[in-house]
């Protein structure tokens, strides 16, 4: 008889235990649509409003999103992190990066995440809503980079 009680003990220790519910301790999951490969297609200034598009010439602004890390590159530097997105905002962390000289897009397009720099939380803090194969990242109230899926 102990042994009958024992194993129910133990079986229901281990279902309990093994339970997947979401008891809200898990990090939240990062939006799937973003994931994937985009490049630069526009930086919008809807204040004025007048648009930047990339040269011919150069090589694109690219962007990966895997599940929660990121990496990019323009035409001199290259960039990664992780990422998380919540609310509409998306959030990117420990971002390391080379230094070199770059094209102007390449410094509009660094200027513009300087802009969505936060320094209590060390991140940079963009607005984003994906519309199909496109991304759109606000840097400030009225710019915005737009990014077309590959």
């Amino acid at each position: 008889m102990k042994t009958k009680i024992f194993s129910f003990i133990l079986a229901f220790t281990l279902f309990v235990g093994c339970n997947n519910d979401d008891d809200g301790s898990s990090a939240p999951q990062n939006d799937t649509e973003i994931r994937g490969t985009w490049h630069l297609t526009e930086q919008r200034n809807t204040s004025i409003p007048r648009s930047a598009f990339p040269p011919e010439s150069e090589e694109p602004i690219e962007i990966v999103f895997l599940a929660d890390v990121f990496s990019g590159s323009s035409a001199n530097n290259t960039f990664s992190g992780v990422y998380v997105t919540n609310s509409g905002k998306l959030r990117l962390r420990d971002l390391t990066s080379t230094d070199n000289q770059d094209t102007p897009w390449a410094t509009q397009f660094y200027f513009g995440l300087s802009q969505a720099f936060n320094s209590e939380t060390d991140e940079i803090v963009l607005d984003y809503e994906v519309e199909g194969n496109t991304l759109i990242l606000g840097y400030t109230t009225d710019s915005q980079f737009i990014f077309e899926k590959q």
